[in-house]
């Protein structure tokens, strides 16, 4: 099976193979990637935003592929790029990290182009506005303005 991911950074063991100094580990990302790249027969094409055009990197049995980052005049580019790597390595699912940025929309364009629309899915990685909501989830008042060792 091939997965194609869309997500937003790089994972550090394909920044460090590249050179590129990871600011931001996305662990959950990397978590759930350590897991399925142990998988038996998946392939793993993981596209990410990248300032400027990298070479394409082979670990495994997966394939690291960058793409210029969000621009709205390059929402056509991205979409272009996306269309000719769904060409290339015909994934059975395309998974689309969050909805925060153009490319996301990009992709969505480059499926429903080459007619490939239920493959795709998108997780959303947080609704930081429903969690506020839910954030003291019921505490007593003293609870929430109550210092505790960490603070």
């Amino acid at each position: 099976m091939k997965i194609a991911w869309l997500c937003n950074t790089l994972i550090p063991e394909a920044a460090e193979k590249l050179g590129i100094i990871c600011y931001k580990p996305e662990s959950w990302i990397t978590g759930i990637y350590n897991q399925i790249k142990s998988l038996e027969n998946i392939e793993i094409i993981y596209l990410y935003s990248s300032a400027r055009a990298q070479e394409d990197l082979t670990i495994g049995n997966s394939v690291f592929i960058s793409f210029c980052q969000d621009s709205e005049k390059n929402i056509n580019r991205q979409k272009d790029k996306f269309i000719s790597v769904i060409k290339k390595y015909s994934p059975d699912v395309i998974h689309i990290f969050g909805t925060e940025h153009e490319h996301s929309y990009a992709m969505i364009k480059a499926c429903e182009e080459l007619g490939v629309l239920d493959k795709a899915v998108i997780s959303i990685q947080g609704l930081v506005s429903v969690y506020a909501k839910h954030y003291y989830a019921a505490l007593p008042e003293y609870a929430v303005h109550a210092f505790s060792f960490k603070d």
